[in-house]
């Protein structure tokens, strides 16, 4: 089971999730300059503390991060609750689970110009394939294929340059697939598309053949009330 935990910005005291934020965390953010993204980063790192302390019951003082080469963290003290999360627009997504390869990613659906471009330079030929296959049918299909890679490389880790190594997302019998560098179809991986809000397309790709995800709104007032640890 993965837990998926959302929440809009808008419904939230940013001051007061500021003050909950930890000077060391909120220096590390401090090169980011552009104010939206910033407050999604933040409200992303306390909400994970938060769920940390109150819904997983870990100890502030153990929520400790590694961080492998590409950047993906992990908890120090405890490694099988895998954790990931994505952010656009208003938008904060966080996956949770016990022992489970995953990776999360939401995008906001807007017109785009360099939708071509982008499917060009980063989809194999069968993904652009699929994608012009799947464009007939659905009007979001650029988010569904790119919100899925965005999925797939964030669960293994890695980085969009590394497609050799990464899984194609195609399309088979109008189901999102993944498959191999060495064409194999990777029936114990699954891709999953949840309707968080009608203008985002969200994905979810795990190491399961048949995840079970349960959605989570996480309210403001819940928070506010959990005494959660402010520094501000």
């Amino acid at each position: 089971m993965i837990n998926l935990y959302y929440a809009d910005i808008k419904d939230w005291d940013i001051e007061w999730v500021k003050g909950c934020l930890k000077e060391s965390d909120f220096i590390k953010l401090q090169s980011i300059r552009h104010r939206p993204t910033l407050h999604l980063k933040i409200l992303n790192r306390v909400l994970l503390r938060y769920l940390f302390i109150h819904t997983y019951g870990i100890d502030e003082d153990q929520i400790l991060y590694d961080y492998n080469d590409r950047g993906k963290p992990s908890l120090t003290y405890f490694p099988s609750l895998c954790f990931n999360s994505s952010y656009s627009h208003d938008l904060v997504v966080i996956g949770i689970a016990y022992s489970c390869q995953f990776g999360v990613d939401i995008e906001k659906i807007k017109q785009r110009a360099d939708e071509d471009r982008i499917v060009e330079s980063f989809f194999s030929s069968e993904e652009q394939a699929c994608y012009r296959q799947r464009h007939i049918a659905s009007p979001h299909a650029f988010y569904e294929f790119w919100t899925a890679k965005e999925g797939v490389i964030k669960a293994l880790g890695k980085g969009l340059w590394e497609a050799d190594i990464v899984p194609e997302v195609v399309l088979m019998n109008d189901r999102f697939v993944l498959k191999s560098s060495q064409g194999a179809i990777l029936d114990n991986w699954s891709v999953a598309f949840h309707p968080i809000h009608k203008e985002y397309v969200c994905s979810l790709v795990g190491n399961r053949s048949d995840i079970k995800v349960q959605l989570s709104c996480l309210s403001p007032e819940t928070v506010y009330d959990s005494k959660l640890r402010n520094y501000g």
